[in-house]
């Protein structure tokens, strides 16, 4: 189950990157259109700021125009109605003139009254041939007034001005009603001195100035910095907030004529753009999940089938390992047996070769017999010996016995167990040589077990080395180099037969694990 785990792992960890990457292109698109869409308008609003531009200029140009033909018919007739007979008042009084007014000497003459607004002349240039003086927030109107003062000279050389009074709310309102203008646009103007002198949404805040920041104006405003630097510059773009209010974006132009500079800035609420790329952003919104539900299907599926595939295969390797586990253990089970059978073989074997050895002493000893066979005998005795002595070892090995360690002659005991083997060397035809210390005299171990671990490594080396191969068996005491404390014997086991692999290495003292077919070994050997 490891594997699998590791797999809905590794499944849950790539929906994830997926939907992160999805996320951060969809983010990204969105990002890039939202810019897209800004710039567009912003190019909109300063297309729009720079007909309201044109259109003022033409205006002021249209009107100082018609103060000079005033002034001209004044100076031929010195009749006022005649004066004003051509003047378009409709159209002019429509777009904001309020009076016009002659200043000769030190009087004043109303010539064009629209109000009975009096007029108080600020003091102005007199070396401008057209000037602009701000009158400040007329609170009747709610607005800014202008006055657009243009010099003249009498006959005499005398000066003399015509003075053009302008309610700037009416000006700018007669030219927005043919600007393409949504209910989220507004137009809002600066003068070149930092006073708010126009704004449709905030008309209380007109006449406030930019350069005189005080306490109050940190509830809507955080700073004046960008709308400083709107005054520096004959054109830009800008985003901005005030309150509570949404975000902003904005573009502006600036118009200068004589002493006169305004700032024509034309704001959208941030919803606005927002709408414009809704649509599109909705459409492709629902096809990337579309997009990506698929994909998020097609990977499910895929992923339940490599995991049904996954277990299923699982299942066969466990099914196949519990089999390969039961054929072992049934293999076990017929050693067992086997054990069993040579116990009861070798006690059957020693009991008739007891008798023999029994008879063939008693022979040896009647000095009766005619015939001496004393050496016949004595053949038949050590055979019969060799016999009980092979029978033995097999009863030994086939026992389970406690541990029970006491001294031995190792060589001794390592001659026996190649006794039993002698036949199998002898059938490959295997070069046996043998380096034994004979000044070993005893050593302490367990005889039943030391025989186990001596006739299944030699039994390995026999079947590794195979016919015509060499075994090389070494008994040596260890330097006192090779161990930390105590004294050691070390027993080599050589042969010039093929290795055991590297990857085996690890396995080769696990309990039924076996490189040879599953008819040779039971992987019990060295384990």
């Amino acid at each position: 189950m490891t594997d699998i785990k590791k797999h809905n792992i590794q499944f849950l960890s790539l929906i994830v990157v997926v939907l992160l990457i999805f996320i951060y292109l969809f983010e990204s698109w969105y990002r890039k259109v939202e810019n897209a869409a800004i710039k567009a308008h912003q190019n909109t609003q300063l297309e729009i700021a720079r007909t309201l531009q044109l259109g003022l200029r033409e205006y002021i140009s249209k009107l100082a125009d018609e103060l000079g033909r005033i002034h001209h018919e004044l100076t031929e007739n010195n009749s006022i109605s005649e004066a004003l007979r051509y003047l378009d008042k409709e159209n002019l009084q429509s777009s904001g003139l309020e009076n016009i007014y002659l200043k000769r000497s030190n009087h004043v003459v109303p010539l064009l009254k629209n109000s009975n607004q009096q007029l108080k002349l600020p003091k102005f240039s007199d070396t401008l041939r057209i000037q602009f003086l701000n009158l400040g927030l007329n609170k009747k109107i709610q607005g800014v007034e202008y006055l657009i003062v243009q010099r003249f000279f009498s006959p005499g050389g005398k000066e003399e001005y015509l003075i053009a009074r302008i309610d700037i709310n009416k000006l700018i309102g007669a030219f927005l009603k043919f600007l393409d203008l949504s209910k989220e646009d507004y137009v809002w103007i600066l003068d070149g001195k930092g006073y708010l002198i126009y704004h449709p949404v905030h008309p209380q805040m007109i006449m406030r100035n930019i350069f005189e920041y005080k306490f109050r104006c940190s509830k809507c405003h955080s700073s004046f910095a960008m709308h400083k630097n709107m005054l520096l510059k004959s054109k830009g773009f800008g985003e901005y907030r005030v309150s509570f209010e949404a975000k902003k974006i904005m573009a502006f132009r600036s118009l200068k004529i004589a002493n006169l500079k305004w700032v024509i800035s034309i704001s959208t609420l941030f919803p606005k753009i927002l709408k414009d790329i809704k649509s599109q952003s909705n459409f492709l919104l629902v096809t990337s999940i579309i997009v990506f539900g698929v994909l998020i299907f097609l990977f499910t599926a895929l992923y339940w089938s490599n995991l049904k595939r996954a277990k299923t295969e699982e299942q066969r390797k466990l099914l196949a390992r519990e089999n390969e586990l039961l054929d072992k253990l049934s293999h076990v089970s017929r050693l067992a047996s086997i054990g069993e059978m040579v116990d009861s073989v070798a006690h059957e074997v020693n009991t008739p070769l007891g008798i023999i050895a029994a008879q063939a002493d008693a022979m040896i000893m009647d000095k009766s017999l005619k015939i001496n066979c004393s050496e016949e005998l004595g053949i038949i005795k050590n055979q019969v010996n060799r016999i009980s002595t092979f029978t033995r070892s097999l009863l030994s090995y086939s026992k389970r016995l406690p541990f029970r360690p006491e001294r031995h002659n190792i060589i001794r005991i390592f001659e026996e167990c190649l006794g039993l083997l002698a036949h199998r060397i002898r059938k490959n035809k295997i070069s046996l040589e043998k380096k034994f210390n004979e000044n070993i005299q005893s050593v302490l171990v367990d005889k039943l077990q030391i025989e186990q671990v001596f006739l299944n490594t030699l039994n390995n080396a026999i079947e590794a080395a195979g016919a015509l191969g060499k075994i090389i068996v070494e008994i040596r005491l260890c330097p006192p180099n090779e161990i930390k404390t105590g004294k050691s014997v070390l027993i080599q086991i050589k042969n010039n037969g093929r290795l055991i692999p590297p990857e085996n290495l690890s396995l080769v003292f696990e309990p039924f694990f076996s490189t040879k077919s599953k008819d040779k070994g039971s992987g019990l050997g060295l384990y």
